[in-house]
């Protein structure tokens, strides 16, 4: 929008509104005008909620270290019950995030759901769980050939 020097207007407080829901909203330009605002959103998986009260029955903690938007990710962590986010993070930047908490003693095992989560799972202490075979045939390639 910046880029277009155009101003979203009234959709600016309906984004924002969708993002506090767990959606990631997203403008619509026609010849470099805002026109329009739609949102996403990934479904929270079946059992997540149960799987993070089981992790922190034993002590554990769970963070969510994602690339959305600063709201939304808030958003999903207060569905999840998880207390700790990092938003807005790039792929690259997902790895030192998890190098920084290895500094200060913590272990981590990761969960990822995207390809290009695998160099972030590749730098934590217990390898993937992953979704599809597709994934972690990534996983596995970027390992392999670095």
């Amino acid at each position: 929008m910046q880029r277009m020097d155009s101003d979203p207007g009234n959709l600016m407080a309906d984004a924002d509104a969708l993002a506090a829901l767990g959606k990631t909203p997203l403008f619509v330009a026609i010849n470099g005008k805002i026109a329009a605002g739609i949102a996403v959103s990934d479904p929270t998986k079946p059992g997540a909620i149960e799987a993070n009260a089981a992790l922190k029955s034993k002590g554990l903690s769970v963070a969510i270290i994602s690339g959305g938007a600063q709201a939304t990710v808030q958003s999903v962590s207060g569905m999840l019950g998880i207390d700790h986010i990092v938003a807005e993070v790039m792929p690259e930047g997902k790895t030192h995030v998890i190098k920084a908490l290895g500094r200060n003693g913590k272990r981590g095992a990761l969960v990822g759901n995207r390809g290009n989560d695998a160099p972030t799972l590749a730098s934590g202490d217990v390898g993937p769980l992953s979704p599809s075979p597709k994934h972690l045939a990534r996983f596995e390639s970027k390992i392999a050939d670095p």
